[in-house]
């Protein structure tokens, strides 16, 4: 009976040996490297590493300059290696520019997308984008880096110089789908833009720029998180460092936006009820945040040099029942601190600090309190007529 015992635990012993074995196999990472810097499956190029048979889980890119537009289709991270003291990782335009390979604001506009993810969850760390010399052709939207019904995190990203001579170009674009795929942005930097910085926008595309009425009302959005990012331009008037659009559910902490003068927008919000929007910083723009829905909440943001000329360094567009604007710090606005537009806010408007600037509030609501701290503030609030 003990041998028979002991064959049979020798032969459970190796069945189990198998299926480990078995399983390691199933999942067994995939890693490519982009570059001659470390030993492994060496490609010369982030596709040719990306179009390989087996399909990579990683890319590792060697420092370097590596002119070529990127399509990604299968799950993937690719990571920029740090190699002797350096992890620069430059994506530029091949010879002959960047052509059009997808649509996007519900397929009515061509787009050139540098850096193109299409129906995958990918991760991205570590790379820049420099999209100068694009030669787009006329009509079509310049993209740094797009996110098409993809999930996943974009780290460490740079994105620059998405300037394409027609006001189209956009640094990182995310566009939801029935999917509703969720997104995170944080630490990236975007730069020399010709229309839009960092953009989360639902199927349809960004119709929120032409006010509450144009908002989509379709099930498909996207879910993101922007963190800790940094969006500076100074390229042309109409330019919105950040919008977020209807169908989005939105988490957006700590980001700074700068530069954006003549004619800009710091924050473009029409995103979905339980989206927030705090703690970020928005320095001379023309207007800072504009809030065009009902459901974001503003709070605890600070909004320097805004407001020249324009309708405010917060301008808001809605009858509230469930946002709520407090807490803001808006210091050194060139004319108006918060534009209530003559709508009903009831007592969700409180608590912010005003400080240099000619009124704290304008159009307000006939009985709004004005609930708030004024410093140096000309007239605290302006009624609506």
């Amino acid at each position: 009976m003990s041998r028979i015992l002991s064959k049979l635990m020798f032969v459970l012993a190796v069945m189990s040996a198998a299926l480990s074995f078995g399983a390691a196999e199933l999942h067994a990472t995939t890693t490519y490297i982009v570059g001659t810097c470390k030993a492994g499956t060496q490609f010369s190029s982030i596709q040719a590493a990306l179009d390989a048979a087996p399909s990579p889980n990683v890319v590792e890119v060697c420092p370097g300059t590596y002119p070529e537009q990127i399509t990604i289709i299968n799950a993937v991270s690719i990571e920029a290696l740090s190699i002797m003291n350096s992890s620069y990782v430059l994506i530029t335009v091949p010879s002959g520019g960047l052509t059009t390979n997808t649509t996007i604001n519900r397929g009515q506009t061509s787009a050139a997308a540098h850096l193109f993810v299409k129906n995958a969850t990918v991760n991205l760390t570590g790379l820049t984008v420099d999209s100068t010399g694009s030669n787009v052709p006329t009509g079509a939207a310049l993209v740094g880096v797009l996110y098409q019904h993809s999930p996943g995190t974009i780290n460490h990203v740079i994105a620059f110089h998405q300037i394409s001579g027609q006001s189209t170009g956009y640094g990182i674009y995310m566009e939801g789908g029935s999917s509703n795929p969720t997104v995170t942005v944080e630490n990236c930097g975007v730069y020399d833009f010709d229309f839009g910085g960092i953009y989360v926008t639902g199927p349809n595309g960004p119709t929120d720029i032409a006010g509450p009425a144009a908002r989509e009302n379709v099930t498909g959005q996207i879910t993101a998180k922007v963190t800790n990012n940094f969006v500076n331009t100074t390229a042309a008037p109409g330019t919105i460092s950040m919008l977020f659009g209807s169908s989005t559910v939105d988490t957006v902490a700590g980001n700074l936006s700068a530069g954006a003068d003549r004619g800009a927008t710091g924050m473009n919000i029409d995103a979905n009820a339980g989206s927030t929007f705090s703690d970020n910083t928005i320095i001379n723009s023309t207007v800072g945040i504009t809030l065009l829905a009902d459901g974001p909440s503003v709070t605890g943001n600070k909004l320097y040099n805004d407001g020249n000329n324009g309708p405010g360094a917060i301008a808001e567009y809605a009858n509230l029942t469930t946002s709520k604007i407090t807490g803001n710090l808006i210091q050194n606005a060139q004319s108006d601190g918060i534009n209530l537009d003559c709508n009903t806010v009831g007592t969700l408007v409180n608590s912010n600090t005003f400080e240099y600037m000619t009124q704290g509030f304008l159009n307000a609501p006939s009985g709004f309190s004005g609930s708030g701290t004024y410093i140096a503030t000309s007239q605290d609030v302006v009624p609506c007529h």
